[in-house]
């Protein structure tokens, strides 16, 4: 039995790297997509990954309902929003898999209309440490539908300083805009891990001063012992 609406159910794996076995888009070529990725990374190593996704429609008849995103299998706290506000989300767990099922509060029928979804989630997935230095990979997107927009954007706690190596280099700092290649990969490496510039409370830290005043304090001592030496010899 047909409808006149078609009702879409649109399953979009957004996290897709060979960190997470890979996952790619499952065909909607009733939608291209917008994509917009922020992931903020903490001291404690620790990924706020944010993704504002639009869907536009490319029919006159069909419009999303639900989304489905692929996320690591340590992901925690994972929220969406619509424009009607936050959405309901099912965690589930298949085949080694971990998925979000996200049912959308906003329908937006008719070709060219759009309907739009933040989700959020945290992960300790994207940073892997080795004895002298660390790596931060970003998965890349892979997808057969039309992509109208896809840019991604990092930012770091200061003490991490700058990257050692980026692959591949941004044209806007920490910024990458690949709505060409979203498939593209993008790594970062950084230099020895950032560790507190605490003293141990065993070691009591000698100044310039006191240390200049001991060898004066010794030479003097010296001096007398050795006048005194003199005295008593003659």
């Amino acid at each position: 039995m047909f409808r006149n609406l078609t009702h879409i159910v649109l399953l979009i794996l957004t996290l897709v790297s060979c960190l997470f076995l890979g996952t790619r888009l499952v065909r909607a070529q009733n939608f291209k997509l917008s994509i917009s990725s922020d992931y903020q990374f903490h001291p404690d190593f620790s990924t706020t990954v944010t993704k504002k996704i639009a869907m536009i429609n490319l029919n006159t008849n069909t419009y999303a309902s639900l989304y489905v995103l692929d996320v690591p299998n340590d992901a925690a706290n994972v929220l969406a929003f619509d424009k009607k506000g936050k959405t309901k989300v099912t965690i589930s767990q298949d085949t080694g898999t971990k998925r979000a099922q996200i049912q959308l509060n906003e329908t937006a029928l008719g070709e060219g209309n759009a309907t739009s979804v933040v989700v959020s989630f945290d992960t300790n997935e994207l940073i892997k440490k080795d004895q002298e230095t660390f790596h931060i990979t970003i998965p890349g997107f892979s997808t057969q539908e039309s992509m109208d927009s896809y840019t991604i954007s990092l930012s770091f706690p200061p003490e991490w300083g700058e990257p050692k190596r980026i692959i591949p280099a941004p044209k806007v700092r920490y910024q990458w805009d690949l709505s060409l290649r979203p498939e593209t990969q993008i790594t970062l490496s950084f230099g020895t891990e950032p560790t507190p510039s605490v003293v141990p409370s065993d070691i009591v830290p000698v100044s310039y001063v006191h240390l200049v005043g001991g060898i004066a304090f010794g030479i003097i001592l010296f001096t007398l012992i050795a006048a005194l030496a003199r005295r008593i010899l003659t």
